[in-house]
């Protein structure tokens, strides 16, 4: 259990499962994000398996049961579970699953684009192995995860997919992956440069992934969304406006790219035209399913 200087009582909670059970062992460290968390919970490993389970969330007590039960008979190097997305008071808002299968690394790696395989690290079984020379990037706080799971699939021979959904990954407004304080760094940028390189076949995919990943920031970053001060937010829009500048800059490209979506065309395209009218009417839309679902 890392305990990333918690303001709260999260630390005391942590140590009294460490006096109850000898297996747990509790870090204590000033805050330094989700990034230098990981990598201390990482450094401290000693068994040949890692798993991660963030703060918010809680999963099935049979889930790491399931995985290595998967990656044993698959002879894969990860595992993968599906998962359920949650409010705070537990009511499921959408649940993500892959049918079963097993993959090869560049399967694998074109899935982490645009298919199966989760951006996320914490719904997952990994060999320890593949951490002897990969840790989280701590500059990277927006996506460092899909940076993660690209360098980890690079060193991986085969990975497996569970159907059935074990995670329960809570949506919490307040938590690290809302607050635009933060200085976030672009890993799809990185990842479509080296895969131009190393797997030109999968460059298409890999271009239009960076352009939904600006353009999800751009959303995402919004001041409405973000508890932050007059400073912060003075940070924040420069970032907003670098990556809305990249995402321009990419756009032509990205509407003739034949790997590219429709939907996915549309949503950049109105992100990168009208950056302003476009929050408005995805508000409007979330609106108006909200009232046909109730």
């Amino acid at each position: 259990l890392v305990d990333d200087g918690s303001p709260d009582s999260s630390g005391e909670i942590c140590d009294s499962y460490a006096e109850r059970d000898s297996r747990i062992r509790v870090i204590h460290q000033e805050n330094a994000g989700v990034s230098a968390a990981r990598n201390a919970g990482l450094d401290a490993a000693s068994g040949d398996y890692i798993g991660f389970v963030d703060a918010d969330d809680y999963v099935k007590p049979d889930m790491y049961e399931a995985l290595f039960k998967r990656l044993q008979e698959c002879g894969a190097d990860i595992a993968q579970c599906g998962y359920r997305c949650v409010s705070l008071d537990g009511t499921v808002i959408c649940e993500i699953e892959a049918e079963q299968a097993v993959l090869d690394r560049k399967s694998a790696i074109k899935e982490l684009l645009v298919g199966d395989i989760h951006y996320n690290d914490w719904d997952k079984l990994y060999r320890r192995g593949l951490f002897d020379s990969v840790r989280f990037d701590p500059r990277v706080s927006y996506g460092e995860d899909l940076l993660l799971n690209y360098q980890v699939l690079k060193h991986c021979e085969r990975v497996a997919l569970l159907k059935g959904s074990y995670y329960f990954y809570v949506q919490n407004p307040l938590s690290a992956s809302y607050d635009c304080r933060k200085k976030y760094s672009f890993p799809s940028k990185y990842i479509m440069e080296d895969i131009q390189r190393e797997y030109p076949d999968l460059a298409d995919d890999a271009h239009w992934v960076h352009c939904s990943w600006l353009a999800a920031f751009y959303e995402q970053a919004h001041p409405r969304l973000n508890r932050q001060t007059k400073a912060d937010w003075e940070e924040c829009k420069k970032l907003r406006a670098w990556a809305l500048g990249e995402l321009r800059r990419e756009l032509f490209k990205c509407l003739f790219n034949h790997a590219c979506p429709p939907k996915a065309k549309c949503k950049i395209y109105l992100t990168a035209v009208f950056p302003r009218l476009y929050p408005l009417l995805l508000s409007q839309l979330r609106k108006v399913r909200g009232v046909n679902q109730t």
